[in-house]
């Protein structure tokens, strides 16, 4: 009989094979944005100038550090939370309520509209304002604060419940109660978050006294306001700093004086270790951005990939003999944690519908270096495969071979047997964009083609699932409404492919969103290619 220790074993192996990476999944996209911000390939939502980098970057708006609000949008959109009736919590509701008093100033708005084009089916609001205090808190220099997905953005306002600075002690030790946080984890969050940023005195100067309210008076919390590091920490230990929560004239408004001293400074003497400080703000952080409402099932802590394929084009030529393929694979390269050493080949193994395979090699990318770079000194190798395959055989998956001075290894994706390659729906090349529309609105050609012998095995017609990024009254970022649009056949068709045609409506605000292609077999199988970017070619 196998003792309990065997047992454990056994499942903890079970467990790490069930949880090895398979490609594609629909979080693909959201590991992009979390671990790319500069080189070869960057994805946009971590780039140096453009949201949280560096950590004193503000939109050249004149006293805003778009890091700190950054983490005061997610701390305020989480505050509501009730762990008694399990409804509130990081749920995007705060888009709808940047007009309470407890949520005063444009900072709010400002960060959402960050996120506009970000948001689609796979990125909901609240997904990227969890991901804005990851990346803000990392490019401060805090620590890695791991990441869960699949929030639910909400559809209307909350009720009220963000502790204000003039609350009483019990005031706020009761709404934090409420959220579902002790007295040791309410005095680290507000550590944690005031070690960056400040008070505007445009919103608050009541706090920051009535002499200088403008722009740029923005008194901050400690001297290192840019830097994540225990300086919010040793200024009020010593009693000496510049926090105007702590010091400020009028002290009704000294909140963080307060919370600081609930449990007689115990908790920040702790906190005054530089150690102790990281590790602390990354476990407050991860439990408030995983308090969400009672519905909500997060998915497990993202992974940073190894070896990931990104399938940039797959298309017929124009006669339909030929498939054309740019096919890219990502290696992490971090020392520690990837090919520290540049592998001698990267091998695309194809295997057609035919059963045959042809191995064909990835060179380097040579733009950039063809590294990506990302936080905590995360770099990427590209390799690139630009090729024609014979579409009468067809393409059914295919495998990478990495050879490095260890020997070969060969990835199958993750045991089942290879990367799909799926040529039975494909993008059509004739696929375009009319902007000649009327009411602000655009119009997509899209064309799909079907593989000739599923054409046949069709239960009704092909269809688009088209995202539409329709704005929304009080809010500043878009909601996301998936149309399904059936397509026709159009009389011209390819080698072996039947082409079919669906036409898209959407507001111009919103045209560069996703949709999918897909068809429904007799059987009830679905047969998709998804996540497909819209077309800026113009019909």
């Amino acid at each position: 009989m196998p003792s309990l220790l065997s047992l454990a074993l056994l499942l903890a192996v079970a467990n790490a094979a069930k949880a090895e990476y398979v490609w594609p999944t629909k979080y693909d996209h959201f590991e992009d944005m979390l671990v790319m911000h500069s080189g070869y390939r960057r994805f946009g939502f971590g780039d140096r100038g453009t949201v949280v980098v560096p950590c004193s970057f503000g939109s050249n708006t004149v006293g805003r550090q778009t890091a700190a609000e950054w983490v005061r949008t997610a701390f305020h959109d989480m505050a509501t939370f009730d762990h008694t009736t399990g409804k509130g919590g990081l749920d995007a509701s705060i888009m709808f309520e940047t007009e309470s008093g407890e949520n005063a100033g444009t900072a709010f708005n400002s960060t959402l509209s960050d996120i506009w084009e970000f948001v689609s089916p796979r990125t909901s609001v609240s997904d990227m304002i969890a991901l804005g205090l990851v990346a803000a808190v990392a490019s401060c220099g805090g620590p890695e604060v791991p990441l869960r997905l699949g929030r639910v953005d909400a559809t209307e306002a909350g009720p009220l419940g963000v502790p204000e600075p003039q609350d009483s002690l019990e005031t706020i030790q009761a709404d934090f109660d409420r959220m579902g946080l002790t007295t040791e984890e309410m005095i680290a969050l507000v550590a944690c978050g005031h070690t960056l940023g400040g008070v505007h005195s445009e919103d608050f100067p009541d706090i920051t006294g009535p002499e200088d309210v403008s722009p740029s008076n923005v008194p901050k919390f400690d001297n290192t306001h840019a830097e994540f590091d225990t300086a919010v920490v040793d200024e009020y230990l010593n009693n000496k700093g510049i926090n105007p929560l702590v010091f400020g004239k009028n002290e009704t408004t000294n909140s963080d004086k307060r919370v600081f001293a609930a449990d007689g400074n115990a908790t920040m003497h702790k906190l005054a270790d530089a150690a102790t400080f990281k590790s602390t703000c990354a476990e407050v952080f991860e439990k408030m951005i995983n308090v969400v409402p009672s519905t909500v099932t997060l998915s497990e802590p993202i992974q940073l990939i190894k070896v990931k394929p990104y399938l940039d084009a797959f298309k017929l030529s124009s006669d339909g003999s030929k498939f054309e393929v740019e096919l890219h694979v990502r290696l992490r390269s971090t020392k520690g944690k990837g090919y520290e050493s540049p592998p001698s080949s990267v091998t695309i193994d194809v295997l057609d519908r035919k059963g045959n395979r042809t191995s064909l090699q990835a060179a380097h990318a040579t733009l950039k270096g063809g590294q990506s770079y990302g936080f905590f000194s995360e770099t990427f190798d590209w390799y690139l495969l630009e090729t024609q395959l014979d579409a009468g055989a067809g393409v059914e998956s295919f495998k990478i071979h990495i050879s490095t001075s260890e020997g070969e290894e060969v990835l199958d994706n993750g045991g089942t047997g290879g990367y799909p390659f799926n040529d039975g729906v494909i993008s059509g090349t004739q696929s375009c964009l009319d902007t000649t529309g009327t009411q602000g609105n655009v119009t997509f050609d899209l064309y799909s083609a079907v593989r000739s012998d599923l054409a046949q095995d069709l239960d009704g017609a092909p269809w688009i699932s088209f995202a539409h990024r329709m704005p929304q009254q009080g809010a500043v970022t878009p909601r996301i409404v998936v149309e399904k649009i059936s397509m026709a056949e159009v009389s011209a068709s390819l080698n072996g492919y039947k082409l079919f045609k669906g036409t898209a409506t959407t507001p111009s605000s919103g045209w560069s969103t996703r949709y999918d292609l897909g068809i429904t077999l007799k059987n009830g199988k679905e047969v998709t290619r998804e996540f497909l970017r819209t077309p800026s070619t113009s019909c």
